[in-house]
C-alpha cells in the first residue's frame, strides 16, 4: 500500500514537539494518543511502521504538514531525533551532506594532511564531483577556504563542523 499525505492526516496528529501521536487504534501498541515511532539503528533517526514498510518519522511529518511526499528531508540541526516542523527543510542530497557534521578526525570538515609534506589540503564536493581548494600552511587556513567554498556553493546548508 502507498502511503500519501491524506492517509498520514488520518492516522496522525502531529503535536509542535515533532511528535506524531495516533488517531487511530492499530495494535495494542499503538492506541489512540500515544507517540508514533522509535529509533531504530545506528543512525538516531526515528521511524514508524506502517503497513508492513518503515517510514522516516521526518518524512510523515513533512508530509503531514505540506501535504506532500518529500524526496528528501535535511534536520537543519544535524539532530535526528529533533522532528519539529521549523528545524526540517526539503534538501538536494548535496545539501544534505554539506549539512552533516565532520566525521571523527584530526582536521576540520574538508581538509585533510599532505602525505609527506607539512600542509594541508582542502577539498569539497559539489554535485558528486569533488574541487581540489589548494594547499595550505595550516589546517586553519585550508578550512577557512573550504568554508568560504562551502558558503558558496551551499549557502545556508553550509555546515563548519
Amino acid at each position: 500500500m502507498k502511503i500519501d499525505a491524506a492517509l498520514v492526516r488520518n492516522i496522525f496528529d502531529y503535536r509542535p514537539d515533532g511528535t506524531l501521536v495516533w488517531k487511530i487504534n492499530t495494535g495494542k501498541k499503538r492506541m489512540i494518543g500515544t507517540v508514533a515511532g522509535c529509533a531504530r539503528g545506528p543512525d538516531g533517526y526515528q521511524r514508524v511502521g506502517l503497513y508492513g514498510k518503515d517510514y522516516y518519522l521526518h518524512h510523515l511529518i513533512w508530509a503531514w504538514h505540506h501535504g506532500i511526499w518529500p524526496k528528501r528531508i535535511d534536520h537543519e540541526n544535524c539532530d535526528p531525533q529533533n522532528n519539529r516542523i521549523e528545524k526540517l527543510r526539503e534538501a538536494t542530497q548535496s545539501q544534505n551532506i554539506a549539512n552533516s557534521r565532520a566525521r571523527k578526525r584530526t582536521c576540520p570538515k574538508g581538509v585533510s594532511p599532505v602525505p609527506g609534506a607539512s600542509t594541508f589540503n582542502a577539498r569539497i564536493t559539489v554535485n558528486y564531483k569533488q574541487i581540489n581548494l589548494g594547499n595550505y600552511p595550516t589546517d586553519d587556513e585550508a578550512h577557512a577556504a573550504y568554508l568560504e567554498a562551502a558558503r558558496l556553493h551551499f549557502g545556508d546548508f553550509a555546515r563548519a563542523a
